[in-house]
């Protein structure tokens, strides 16, 4: 069976069991329906489960493999020798090169394609709809965001099974990822390069904007903010400065609006395991998604907490560490995603947050101080009690340095952290994580092959041409 016929295949059993859409559960047989009017493509659009993400369904959608290999947890001694810890979680732990043990599908790489199956079976269909003009303006927010969802999945993909954007090197010349853009299956795939990749990403999010509204209805449907943060955070990882300052503006002049931790503090109290509350009422969420579930024991749950060495990285009056992370008995675990679910399913979308942290990097890195410090305090105020009195710098480097430093405290968890590992040892960074377990001290040096996760096995052997990806 080919990758293509697989995935048509897992598309009709996702069909089967799908239950979140009035569209897909109106006849009992889901694999016989055909959609054929704009109602119905949106309802596909609309199946959170296998395009956002759904935390009372238990399902993810973006690769968590990322956040696995980076510094934000560390296992308990005890749980190193669990009956759950078999060879593949000590595989992914202490990065070997070698991973996947199990038998069946991995879903850091099923759900993203999943997701682009998705969309791609959107904007073929949407086409040989008849529009009239009072259609004109549906058919426009259902192609967007259709781009939008493929973009974002492609993107989700690229930081987990493609190497990391380089700058000293010719992106074209490196292995990227399948770019799926078509929903037929007899559609020849192969294996991208780097460099097409990110350009795929990209002319599909510039394609998207003039299409969407600037708004969404819900956090789980595209925007012209939520593109424009997605181009923000791919040309910050792509070295490009000044086009993510300008779409971190763009995002921002649309939405900027900022938690106050105070009053989520005064709301939930110091002991609330679950703080920021319903993630459709979060005000910073610009899109909404959900990490996959899979593995999720070995960095959540009852089997892993947060390293001393980044929680005294918060200082006096930081309502974050308060708020991000609670005290078990087994010691300080995280639990301030913004999917109001600590364990299992991590929030990986776009929030105000974020971006406020991609303008002030690309700001203080195009020489602008002053309005670098601006974006990072306006954020800081945020969070932090009344004794926050600011943070002034003089020199770049030190300003770079604080809000390096600010990235690493407020969007742990959120599947970033590997990126900016990837993105800074780049730029000559140089960060080694290392990590304990059974007696033995593992490392992870800067610009290490193992940077790039390999094409789960099972993947590989439906596509035995394709060129396996790591560096």
């Amino acid at each position: 069976m080919g990758y293509c016929h697989l995935m048509a295949l897992i598309f009709c059993l996702m069909q089967l069991a799908c239950t979140d859409s009035s569209f897909l559960d109106a006849v009992p047989n889901k694999s016989l329906v055909i959609p054929h009017t704009l109602d119905d493509y949106q309802a596909i659009l609309d199946n959170d489960r296998f395009m956002n993400g759904s935390v009372s369904s238990n399902y993810g959608v973006t690769p968590a493999l990322g956040d696995m290999g980076a510094d934000d947890y560390v296992l308990l001694e005890s749980f190193e020798d669990h009956p759950i810890m078999d060879n593949e979680y000590a595989n992914i732990y202490t990065w070997q090169s070698h991973i996947f043990e199990r038998s069946g599908i991995h879903g850091d790489w099923t759900e993203p394609y999943r997701t682009v199956l998705y969309a791609n079976m959107v904007l073929n269909g949407i086409k040989d709809i008849h529009i009239t003009e009072n259609d004109r303006g549906e058919y426009e927010k259902i192609r967007g965001s259709a781009l939008f969802y493929r973009a974002h999945a492609f993107y989700q993909l690229a930081q987990i099974f493609a190497p990391p954007y380089p700058i000293n090197e010719n992106a074209s010349l490196l292995l990227g990822i399948p770019l799926r853009l078509d929903s037929d299956i007899n559609e020849p795939l192969q294996i991208a390069n780097l460099e097409d990749t990110y350009q795929r990403i990209i002319l599909d999010l510039e394609i998207s904007i003039p299409l969407l509204p600037e708004k969404a209805q819900f956090n789980t449907r595209p925007s012209k903010a939520a593109s424009h943060a997605l181009l923000a955070r791919t040309y910050l990882v792509m070295h490009q400065y000044q086009k993510a300052k300008d779409h971190a503006d763009s995002c921002l002049m649309i939405k900027d609006d900022l938690l106050d931790y105070n009053e989520v503090l005064q709301q939930s109290g110091e002991q609330s395991l679950y703080p920021f509350g319903d993630a459709r009422e979060n005000k910073e969420i610009i899109f909404s998604s959900l990490m996959v579930n899979q593995n999720a024991n070995l960095k959540d749950g009852f089997f892993s907490v947060t390293p001393a060495t980044l929680l005294n990285q918060y200082g006096s009056g930081d309502l974050r560490k308060t708020l991000y992370f609670h005290n078990e008995e087994w010691g300080i675990t995280y639990s301030g995603s913004y999917s109001n679910n600590n364990y299992y399913q991590h929030f990986s979308g776009l929030a105000t947050d974020e971006i406020y942290l991609v303008r002030a990097e690309a700001k203080v890195r195009l020489g602008d101080h002053a309005g670098a410090l601006d974006d990072l305090n306006s954020l800081l105020i945020k969070r932090h009690d009344a004794t926050f009195n600011g943070i002034s710098a003089s020199s770049s480097l030190d300003i770079l340095d604080a809000i390096l430093s600010e990235r690493r405290k407020e969007l742990l968890m959120r599947g970033l952290r590997w990126t900016d590992l990837r993105r800074l040892n780049e730029e000559g960074y140089n960060i080694t994580i290392s990590r304990k377990f059974r007696g033995r001290t593992y490392s992870l040096p800067p610009n290490d092959p193992r940077y790039t996760y390999p094409i789960p096995p099972n993947i590989m052997v439906f596509n035995p041409t394709w060129p396996q990806n790591a560096r």
